[in-house]
């Protein structure tokens, strides 16, 4: 079907009617200072303090803010900006905006030092939710730190408008909300006489499950949201989004410096890990030059130890999360940044609870790199090596304080340590302490190819410190032999790809060299995450820094093709269903690269369906017959490229669906039971994390592809991804969305089953989720299904049936319509033994007297909307 646009001339009045009004608000806009500026504001000391904000075209706007004046106007958007001259920390004071009619006060506003405390869940975790909560929050009294959480968001665009955030003060009443790293940070500066009366502002810009490309723009990627779809369109891990909601509103704002804790979900795969140097060191300077107030201090929290901890004497090999540890400690070489580690206060749970020992270690780097004071600010970091006789290496270390310490250990010995021959296969180290280094080795290496510590996702027992600080020493791995000045790798992940795709570029140099990547400087081993538009060659360049006229050159010409169309069938309901029941047909059609679709074209067994169009590519089919029908689809380009899709196979068969009741599945882990009457059964499982709900007893004949619908709510967060599997092995993570926290919703999937007995269990990748049901099309019922609390209905068959006296048999315990059906296992109905409505009773049909063949079939029981089946076999 062609589609066509018959309303142009109500489109183009309704236009007209949103220009005049929209005309007509700009005339009458009320002075609205940007949201952040509310009651109990902190802003910046010691520098020009901006304040700004919309108001009626033309209007001036006069601001008084401790004896401080200055005026603006309103310019052609009604955007206006005014500053205020640096100050001394203090407080409370009242702001003061005046325009042409209106007046708007800001009361009890302090001067003092604002952190912008940003990234993902790590960041965002409440006080209330870390340890020793209920004691810190009945504690809590210092009004002098604040936090202005800034609403999660996510916009497509860039958005200059901010949503109602509050500051509020860290008192008992409000410092559970307050992001636990960052409140504890806080409190402990407000310990030292130096900083106990500077008031302290937390701007909380954190979206837990985020990736670091969802908080950099489209010009600081090269790339925006529409480019690239990752981790399965999970929208807070896209590219820009929360950048353009969260944080471009707040670009201007004065603060003091960064506070980031991010990069697990970054640390989900190896080509994500390797680049994330890159794309942080991005981040950390497009964002200085966004705040123009020059290099401000930056401080990350690295990831900490997590996940399954593996034994000490098996290193590990596989390590997405120590290179992704490696990235985030080579940004160190960018000025004016530190990086608090985390090594030994980490858990098996990705988001470990003892908050307070990271705020602790946030607190001395922020004294560091923040304040300039000359303290010993972290652990033991290395330095440089030398590799000894009988196979030893000796490594030396900054930040070793007073020297260095084997904690919690008698013999002196230190724990993580890993050595490697040139085969590469690593073995536990002995490692000791000498002096100010540490030697290490082992008996079996006597030529030690690579040295590396704490290189696990989790090495539980780290013991490694400096001795009056007792800060843990951060991870490392280095080569023991240098290769001189080179260029030991430069690799693609391809050289020829489809515009619009990504390319990662891989390289590791050594010597006294300065690295470039075409002019730009990079580190000696990194990674870079491109999408070049046209064929590009890219140019690594080595440069000795003794002697600059020493060069060493390497290109990669990356050859970029037109992509072709990509198109995609599946239906809204699975690949069951009924007769006579509408089907949604939905082809995900693209033209990768910046090309158009022409259109899309749909077949049902080699039958031209319709031709669309427009986006969305949908139309709709109803199936009248019973059968296996070919659905294949067609997508052309605007150059007339062409490609056909993989044909989608749809069943249509009598089969029941039957409702499997979350509240009656097996619950591991966290959750409660909710009672509400508007859902199924009058209940819901309400769960957390960690989950696992394992619906048993799903019964199908025949092995084969099966809808499933489940039922859902989201909380805490509208989109996170959770595992589904079947029979115990992962079949796949499921994406789920929901416009609020209230609405319930339906996502129907098709799964393998196996004939007989399966198992479907939902376990959490990202918990806090509600599950009212699922629906499986095509089950068979196995055991009794309640009606209400009290009452039931029974279906009652005696198998092997070869007398003409043999029955059904069903109770009904209230009124009802009803329906008894007979099909075979082909899904073909037989014959109908009763059809109408029946009241409370018992009922007996006879079987044998229906002239069945030998076989098996199945009888459906149909009262109202319950439904439910049970096989049996006529042997004559």
């Amino acid at each position: 079907m062609e589609k066509r646009n018959n309303h142009g001339k109500a489109i183009g009045v309704g236009v007209a009617l949103f220009c005049f009004f929209v005309c007509n608000m700009q005339l009458k806009a009320q002075l609205a200072p940007c949201k952040v500026f509310t009651n109990g504001t902190v802003v910046q000391r010691n520098v020009k303090i901006p304040v700004w904000g919309t108001a009626t075209v033309g209007d001036s706007i006069i601001g008084t803010f401790n004896s401080a004046v200055d005026t603006a106007v309103a310019d052609a958007n009604g955007k206006w900006k005014l500053f205020f001259p640096a100050m001394s920390a203090g407080g409370p004071y009242t702001m003061q905006l005046k325009g042409k009619t209106e007046t708007k006060t800001i009361t009890d506003v302090y001067i003092g030092d604002v952190w912008f405390c940003s990234g993902q869940s790590n960041m965002e975790l409440a006080v209330s939710s870390a340890n020793n909560a209920t004691a810190n929050i009945a504690a809590a009294n210092d009004p002098l730190i604040r936090q202005c959480k800034v609403p999660k968001g996510l916009s497509n665009e860039l958005s200059d408008v901010l949503d109602d955030s509050p500051w509020t003060p860290a008192t008992s009443a409000y410092v559970g909300n307050f992001s636990a790293v960052a409140y504890y940070f806080a409190k402990e500066l407000h310990k030292l006489n130096a900083y106990k009366d500077v008031p302290i502002g937390i701007l909380n810009v954190s979206y837990g499950g985020s990736r670091i490309e969802t908080f950099m723009s489209e010009a600081m990627l090269g790339y925006d949201e529409t480019d690239v779809v990752l981790a399965n369109g999970v929208a807070e891990r896209q590219p820009t989004v929360a950048f353009n909601k969260m944080v471009n509103p707040l670009i201007g704002y004065a603060i003091k410096g960064f506070l980031w804790y991010q990069g697990e979900s970054n640390a989900d795969y190896m080509e994500d890990a390797i680049v994330y140097g890159e794309q942080f060191k991005t981040l950390i300077t497009k964002w200085r030059n966004l705040w123009n107030m020059g290099d401000l201090p930056f401080i990350w929290v690295q990831l900490p130890n997590q996940g399954t901890p593996y034994a000490e004497s098996t290193p590990q090999s596989w390590d997405t999360w120590p290179k992704l540890r490696a990235a985030q400690s080579r940004t160190l070489s960018l000025p004016n940044t530190g990086e608090v580690t985390t090594i030994d206060v980490g858990a098996v749970d990705i988001h470990p609870k003892d908050k307070e020992s990271v705020g602790k270690r946030i607190a001395l780097v922020v004294r560091k790199v923040g304040y300039g004071e000359d303290i010993v600010y972290n652990g033991p970091r290395y330095k440089s090596h030398t590799l000894l006789t009988g196979g030893k290496v000796q490594i030396s270390f900054d930040n070793i304080g007073n020297g260095l310490m084997a904690k919690d250990t008698t013999g002196g010995n230190l724990r993580w340590f890993s050595i490697a021959g040139p085969d590469g296969v690593l073995q536990k180290a002995d490692a000791v302490i000498s002096g100010n280094t540490v030697i290490v080795s082992n008996a079996s290496v006597t030529s030690p190819a690579i040295v590396r510590y704490a290189w696990e996702y989790n090495p539980v027992g780290v013991n490694f410190y400096n001795s009056t600080d007792s800060l843990p020493a951060a991870p490392f791995k280095f080569d023991v032999v240098n290769s001189g000045f080179k260029i030991n790798s430069f690799t693609a992940s391809a050289t020829t790809i489809e515009r619009g795709s990504f390319v990662t570029l891989q390289w590791q140099t050594s010597g006294n060299a300065i690295t470039t990547l075409n002019g730009v400087e990079v580190d000696s081993l990194s990674a870079i995450k491109l999408m070049p538009m046209d064929t590009t060659t890219y140019t690594l360049k080595i440069t000795n820094k003794a002697d600059q006229s020493i060069v060493e050159y390497k290109d990669i010409t990356i050859n970029v093709i037109n992509p072709k169309p990509t198109i995609l069938l599946s239906t809204k309901t699975g690949n069951v269903s009924a007769p006579n029941e509408e089907i949604t047909i939905i082809a995900d059609a693209k033209a990768p690269g910046g090309g158009t679709v022409n259109r899309v074209e749909i077949y049902i067994n080699g039958e031209l369906l319709t031709k669309e169009t427009e986006a969305p590519y949908e139309t709709t089919w109803t199936p009248t017959e019973l059968g296996t029908y070919k659905i294949t689809g067609l997508v052309i380009n605007g150059i007339n490229d062409s490609t056909w899709a993989v044909p989608y196979n749809m069943y249509i068969n009598n089969l029941t669906k039957v409702r499997y009741e979350a509240e009656t599945a097996t619950l591991t882990g966290k959750g409660s039971v909710v009672s509400n009457s508007a859902e199924s059964k009058g209940k819901y499982m309400n769960l957390t994390e960690p989950f696992t709900l394992t619906f048993s007893n799903v019964h199908v004949d025949t092995a084969g592809q099966y809808q499933l619908d489940i039922r859902y709510q989201m909380t805490y967060a509208l989109s996170k991804a959770q595992f589904l599997y079947i029979n115990g092995t992962l079949y796949k993570e499921i994406s789920f969305t929901g416009p609020d926290m209230t609405t319930w919703m339906d996502l129907s999937l098709s799964i393998p089953l196996k004939a007989g007995t399966n198992e479907i269990m939902l376990k959490n990748s990202w918990g806090w989720m509600s599950f009212d049901y699922i629906d499986i099309l095509g089950a068979i019922a196995t055991d009794i299904k309640s009606v209400n609390a009290t009452s039931e209905i029974t279906l009652n068959i005696t198998n092997n049936l070869n007398s003409s006296a043999s029955t059904i048999d069903y109770q009904l315990p209230k009124n009802g319509d009803v329906t008894l059906d007979i099909y075979d296992l082909s899904g073909n109905k037989i014959t109908t033994l009763a059809n109408g409505k029946q009241p409370e009773g018992i009922y007996s049909y006879p079987v044998g007297k229906q002239g069945l063949k030998s076989g098996m079939y199945i009888a459906k029981l149909t009262c109202n909307e319950y439904v439910t089946s049970k096989k049996f076999v006529i042997s004559k």
